[in-house]
């Protein structure tokens, strides 16, 4: 198949991902489909493309991000290994390795140019027209009532926080298309429809009433400016260093504020909605987290290398619950969804070591990006590397909440947003050598 027949195919399988539905297959199993089944395929064919010409991915494969992804990657196999439930593990790993070949490698070289670069901005997010649309007019057919916005996302997301998740990654890559238009070489009869579309994200995230959502948006924009003022890596390292520092300082003058807050979730008012996220006194969703949480560290306290295994938290952990701490949503059957937390579902599925390469990736890849969009003379690259971290960013944040990675919605974003960073700091570093030479 020619490279420009899986261009196509893959340009497809991106706008179609925000489009798929779940489909339950013979023996209890799921796919996200067309979706994951596209992306299986697509993973196949770079698969082959691999080992037919080993040489041509050494650039790639030795890039410090990759090497990352790999060793994330080999330890996720290895405490399969270990796994309470093998079966459930070695599923998690094959689908880990179809997103890491087809959305990472093959992005990587898809977004070779410029023009991909720019298309890369909304595939996804012409993706999400339909689903948003489709949401908000369910919304208003039943008279805009708060209570029922966790499920109108239904078929093409199972409930409101993902769906939240998506439109706030996306969101900041429509941004930065509107507001650089001109730098981005866009035609203008294509400037006011992108800007119909970022009016129509922000509204889809205002009515997913998603208190991560939201905040992790926010992060975004702090980042952005961050960015304007020309602060390096370091500065933001010693600022989150500075804020961990404080928080464990007063961690017990924030524990009571936390058991004071009275706010709830369940309102429309949006003020409330987010400082419902403090109310760790009787607000069920955030004690339910906190449950979870803590189910996590238990488990990991039993089996702090190995973990019990990729995707098995839900499985799992029901026994390691107190029933002091559950709540009238818990669970025991493993029904109920996952750590509701990046961090803690590496803690408890894959123990310390996962924990680690997970934490370090993450500041790996924004170190990287905000040193390609400082160095990047290319402006194209530029603006789309600082869309993609700023993306990254709300997947961050939304991580310390919720976990999507294994869910291909959210994958495809993370994934692709890596590997757009890894292309534009391979190009940059290249015409800094040719720059070099020519001196």
């Amino acid at each position: 198949m020619k490279f420009i027949s899986k261009e196509w195919f893959y340009a497809l399988c991106i706008f179609l991902i925000p489009l798929s539905v779940g489909m339950d297959l013979p023996g209890g199993a799921s796919i996200s489909f067309p979706g994951e089944l596209m992306l299986a395929v697509l993973a196949g064919m770079v698969a082959f493309q691999i080992l037919s010409n080993p040489l041509s991915y050494k650039k790639l494969l030795l890039h410090p991000l990759t090497l990352l992804l790999l060793a994330e990657f080999i330890w996720m196999l290895i405490s399969s290994f270990f796994s309470e439930l093998p079966m459930v593990s070695l599923k998690r790993v094959i689908m880990k390795g179809i997103f890491l070949t087809s959305l990472f490698v093959f992005t990587i070289q898809w977004a070779e140019k410029d023009a991909n670069k720019i298309k890369y901005l909304f595939l996804y997010a012409l993706g999400l027209i339909i689903p948003v649309v489709y949401s908000e007019f369910r919304h208003y057919w039943l008279g805009m009532d708060f209570l029922v916005h966790v499920s109108l996302c239904k078929p093409f997301f199972d409930e409101h926080t993902i769906y939240g998740a998506a439109i706030a990654f996306v969101i900041p890559f429509v941004a930065v298309a509107a507001g650089n238009t001109q730098s981005l070489g866009i035609d203008k009869k294509y400037r006011l429809w992108i800007f119909a579309l970022l009016i129509l994200l922000v509204a889809g995230e205002y009515f997913a009433y998603s208190r991560a959502g939201v905040l992790s948006l926010m992060s975004s924009v702090i980042l952005y400016f961050f960015l304007k003022l020309n602060l390096q890596f370091k500065h933001l390292l010693i600022g989150l260093a500075w804020i961990l520092s404080l928080t464990f300082v007063f961690r017990s003058e924030i524990y009571s504020f936390t058991k004071s807050v009275s706010y709830q979730s369940n309102t429309a008012d949006v003020g409330e909605h987010l400082l419902s996220a403090l109310n760790l006194d009787n607000n069920v969703s955030n004690l339910e987290r906190v449950n979870r949480w803590k189910c996590a560290v238990r488990m990991f306290e039993e089996r702090p290398i190995t973990g019990f295994g990729p995707g098995t938290f839900q499985f799992v952990y029901g026994p390691f619950q107190k029933p002091d701490e559950m709540t009238r949503i818990s669970t025991t059957k493993g029904d109920k969804g996952n750590a509701h937390s990046e961090i803690f579902m590496s803690l408890s599925e894959t123990g310390l070591p996962g924990l680690l390469l997970n934490l370090i990736l993450i500041f790996t890849v924004i170190g990287i990006a905000m040193r390609a969009y400082y160095k990047s003379k290319n402006i194209v690259a530029k603006k789309v590397v600082m869309a993609a971290l700023l993306g990254f960013v709300t997947s961050v944040v939304h991580g310390l909440f919720n976990s999507f990675l294994d869910q291909d919605k959210i994958a495809s974003l993370v994934f692709t947003s890596m590997a757009i960073i890894v292309t534009v700091d391979l190009s940059t570093r290249e015409n800094k050598i040719a720059d070099e030479k020519n001196l």
